[in-house]
């Protein structure tokens, strides 16, 4: 009878072990699909001004595809202007329609976090042909090893085109993200996007469409903002995801607005400097608290906008607690 007890007893409590493996595993699971995942960069979106290339190389668009073209030289390259902060979820998503005369190269450039620092090189993919490829290619997997247990903080990738007056028809070049927590325990409390009601200052035009907003500054105006009001209550251990999808002809910076539990207005607090690219920024409330009033207990969010005619396209700002 006792050997029985006991083994039901075991039994009992590797059931009850295991559902709660299972309940913690959804709840993280829970918070990363409720930040879903979206295009974090798109090579056809990006206006021809935009890229760099080598003598002899030139960008283009022909319908669907972004056409990429040399001269008489051997070889030349392209690369977007804008270098990206690195998140492990990152995607591409690669299509090549055709080459002619020519095979194409494909790579990730790392950078420091000022984004100038390079630091290494990585090949993606290499091919040529009059054959579509279609490749997917988590970035993660080409990492690079550098000294110190360094990790890169930004990339951008470049095209190689090898061959003289060849063309490289590309007709996807999309980097995807999963919109996740660094920290695995954090538990979304507020997410704010496109259907909350805002308040715009004058001089600065704001839209909304496909799960995103837009803001541009008019000519007169070099600086304006847009608040969202609806408030949040404060917690030490909160983490404040920033999502911005792309910044032109100008910089933008998040503000938070101090309530105290009366709703009564104390202090306008920044805590971003002057983001010039796109990508997802977490910001500890941990790293501002001594910026705060004491008696803050709610608070709201104001996004900046500063440059001549600037423009900048969000998808949201989250919010998120650590139990």
């Amino acid at each position: 009878m006792k050997s029985r007890t006991r083994k039901n007893r075991s039994a009992a409590l590797g059931l009850t072990g295991l559902l709660v493996i299972l309940l913690l595993l959804a709840r993280v699971l829970a918070a990363e699909e409720s930040l879903g995942e979206r295009v974090y960069f798109d090579a056809l979106q990006v206006p021809v001004d935009q890229w760099e290339a080598a003598e002899g190389t030139m960008v283009a668009r022909d319908q669907n595809a972004l056409v990429l073209k040399t001269d008489n030289t051997d070889s030349g390259w392209v690369t977007a202007k804008q270098r990206l902060p690195f998140t492990d979820s990152a995607t591409l998503n690669l299509s090549v329609l055709r080459t002619v005369n020519c095979q194409v190269l494909v790579q990730v450039e790392w950078f420091r976090d000022d984004g100038t620092s390079f630091l290494a090189v990585s090949d993606l993919y290499q091919g040529g042909g009059d054959k579509p490829v279609n490749q997917i290619l988590p970035l993660s997997k080409f990492l690079p090893t550098l000294p110190g247990d360094e990790k890169p903080a930004k990339f951008r990738l470049k095209f190689w085109v090898n061959g003289k007056n060849a063309v490289v028809y590309l007709t996807q070049a999309i980097i995807h993200v999963q919109r996740v927590w660094k920290q695995a325990d954090m538990q979304t409390m507020r997410a704010y996007s496109p259907d909350d009601a805002v308040v715009e200052d004058e001089g600065i035009e704001y839209k909304t469409d496909h799960g995103s907003f837009s803001a541009h500054l008019l000519p007169e105006t070099s600086t304006a903002s847009i608040i969202f009001w609806d408030k949040i209550n404060l917690n030490a251990t909160g983490v404040i995801m920033f999502d911005l999808e792309s910044i032109q002809n100008g910089n933008v910076n998040v503000h938070v607005l101090c309530w105290n539990d009366r709703n009564e207005f104390l202090k306008e607090v920044s805590i971003t400097s002057n983001i010039e690219s796109a990508g997802l920024y977490e910001i500890p409330i941990r790293d501002h608290q001594q910026d705060f009033p004491v008696e803050t207990a709610r608070m709201s969010f104001k996004v900046w906008l500063t440059g001549k005619e600037a423009s900048v396209r969000l998808s949201g700002i989250y919010y998120g607690v650590s139990p």
